[in-house]
């Protein structure tokens, strides 16, 4: 830890002799008390678990980095007034700054591809170069050059290199994962499986549902897309998965089962069989964390709403509520305010407030804040450092059991942190800072209420369908309450072809078109 601290000591000599040394030594100087007040075991039963001391060495780099990055765009603004001779100064002065934080020549870069057919083996040697450089299967130098000094692909780099292994071995294991990854929808892209669940939200229905999402960033593109299955869709998998368990036919199961069913091995499947993205990461949470993250953590979201909404009844935390407005406009949400506006249905029905649009518009609201507060003058705070804040938070829930992974979140919370420890790495991405911006939001739902490919099961014409609706293999409601792929097959051998193929090819042509 000393040396870690000591790669520091030239950065903060330079601060020191800026004109606006007090102000930035006296943040370091607190960030760095504050570091040696906190325990050194992170395994403490406490409420508000600390965090540990790499964590805090890292939040504190982040805060030196800060520190400069405000000390550059201050230079920058003033260079006009500058004479030849100050300029020639201060550009030796930040060149002492950049030679003094040069990472040590071993320090590896890996350079993963994300690809499902052309994968380099997690053997694979990584290159060493003097930058980090994300690359994918065939970037142009352009591209190359663009994420050169790209800070959310350094904090996303542990997850391409873990995706890029995840892929490589279950292409060794998984007979069928070319066959149901589909290896240009993913050539560049790292995709993570939200599934939230809690409650309906609507006015006579009380049961506890899901919904899968995928949210699929693009590092070509330096773009966040998201794709949400309803979930009314019938999943075939699950049915043949209680089938091959108990020995006999299973009823109709409707796809947010797959994880209660069937965990994280069923739930990723079946995804990858209906979407033909490979389910990288998988993320299962209460739909009530994000209520609790704007009381406790946020102290109120603020959101841009770009409609009128009036919602209709319903039930939260089992208690019946009448339906409220939302005017048009920018407006804080409380917890409570955040979940029906996203999860509640609509009094008029329009596509264009549907809730998988909601959903896309609080999303980007979280993100914006997120990255407001991580990268600004609040990381300097000691006493109420927003990122040690939202790491406890994420602990907190993961260990209570509303949160959980089929990954070490904090092992990759505490990688994520060790990339911004290079000072140079530090000073550079917090200058070029480029953060994704949300693009593609699709709604996987009949055509009535989202992006279609999947219609109400009694309009599918299959023969085989039709005899089991008659059979009351659905339920004996008229309008059966469940949906599928058009023209799907459910006795298909190949699932992907003869049951899912409408929906793998509308997501292939909403994203690559």
């Amino acid at each position: 830890m000393r040396e870690e601290l000591n790669d520091y000591t030239g950065v903060l000599r330079e601060i020191r002799e800026d004109p606006e040394r007090e102000a930035l030594a006296t943040a370091a100087k607190a960030l760095k008390k504050a570091i040696h007040t906190l325990p050194s075991n992170n395994n403490q039963r406490v409420k508000q678990p600390a965090v540990s001391r790499r964590t805090a060495l890292a939040l504190f780099g982040v805060g030196i980095g800060t520190s400069l990055y405000l000390l550059h765009n201050k230079r920058a603004l003033s260079s006009t007034s500058l004479s030849n001779t100050n300029e020639k100064t201060l550009a030796e002065k930040n060149n002492t700054i950049s030679k003094s934080s040069t990472p040590k020549p071993n320090e590896p870069n890996p350079s993963p591809t994300i690809s499902p057919t052309t994968i380099v083996p997690a053997q694979t040697t990584p290159e060493v170069d003097s930058a980090p450089i994300i690359k994918t299967l065939t970037p142009s130098p352009e591209a190359t050059k663009e994420r050169s000094n790209n800070l959310y692909l350094e904090l996303l780099k542990p997850f391409i290199i873990e995706a890029q292994k995840r892929r490589s071995e279950r292409q060794q294991t998984d007979p069928e994962f070319n066959h149901r990854v589909d290896a240009d929808l993913n050539r560049s892209r790292v995709n993570f499986l939200l599934f939230g669940y809690g409650d309906t939200f609507e006015s006579n229905n009380q049961a506890r549902i899901g919904s899968p999402t995928i949210i699929s960033i693009d590092l070509d593109q330096n773009t966040i897309d998201m794709v949400s299955l309803t979930h009314d869709i019938e999943a075939v998998e699950i049915e043949r998965f209680q089938e091959k368990k108990y020995g006999k036919k299973a009823g109709p199961s409707k796809i947010d089962q797959a994880y209660w069913i069937g965990g994280f091995d069923l739930m990723r499947q079946t995804i990858e069989d209906a979407t033909g993205f490979s389910v990288d990461f998988q993320i299962t949470m209460n739909d009530q964390i994000l209520a609790d993250m704007d009381d406790h953590l946020l102290h109120g979201l603020e959101v841009d709403i770009p409609f009128n909404l009036e919602t209709q009844p319903f039930y939260y935390k089992n208690k019946k509520y009448l339906g409220e407005k939302f005017s048009k406009g920018r407006q804080t949400l409380n917890g409570f305010r955040l979940m029906e506006f996203m999860k509640a249905l609509p009094k008029d029905y329009d596509r264009t407030t549907e809730r998988n649009v909601r959903k896309k518009i609080v999303f980007e609201a979280l993100l914006n804040v997120i990255k407001t507060k991580l990268f600004s003058l609040e990381i300097l705070n000691p006493i109420n450092n927003f990122g040690v804040n939202l790491i406890n938070f994420i602990t907190n829930e993961n260990t209570a059991g509303e949160l959980n992974t089929d990954f070490d979140i904090q092992k990759t919370i505490t990688n994520n942190l060790k990339s911004l420890l290079n000072p140079k790495i530090l000073t550079s991405l917090l200058v070029n800072k480029k953060f994704p911006r949300f693009n593609k939001a699709i709604y996987i739902v009949d055509s009535q209420s989202g992006d279609g490919g999947v219609e109400w099961v009694d309009a599918n014409k299959n023969s085989i369908i039709q005899s089991e609706i008659k059979n009351g293999f659905y339920g004996v409601t008229r309008a059966p309450a469940f949906e599928i792929p058009f023209g799907a097959n459910p006795t298909s051998k190949d699932l992907i072809e003869g049951y899912w193929l409408s929906v793998r090819k509308l997501i292939k042509s909403k994203l690559l078109d």
